[in-house]
């Protein structure tokens, strides 16, 4: 191989090379894929912020509960989770209180 030919090769493969970069920035913005991940990973933080808040929220609840409330008159049968005078369901497995 001289290198004619492998001058001819190489610019080959530089055009190919920038024509798939060109052709594959066109297919994004026209299927608006950018838009899509960018709106994607800006959700997924909306949603992790809200379950955290979520959970702070809770966490405080039955801290608040827990101090509060003298309610807890025994433990299920089934796996063991808190049952309260007024439970018909276990709030932990579903299973139902007889009390």
């Amino acid at each position: 191989m001289d290198m004619e030919d492998f001058s001819s090769f190489l610019l080959g493969v530089v055009i190919i090379a920038g024509l798939f970069l060109l052709l594959r920035e066109f297919w994004c913005w026209f299927w608006k894929i950018n838009e899509i991940k960018d709106l994607t990973i800006a959700n997924g933080k909306k949603f992790d912020k809200m379950n955290q808040t979520l959970s702070d929220i809770l966490d405080s609840n039955v801290e608040i509960s827990n101090r509060t409330s003298g309610l807890i008159k025994s433990k299920c049968k089934k796996c063991a989770g808190s049952i309260s005078v007024n439970d018909k369901y276990c709030q932990y497995c579903g299973e139902e209180v007889n009390q």
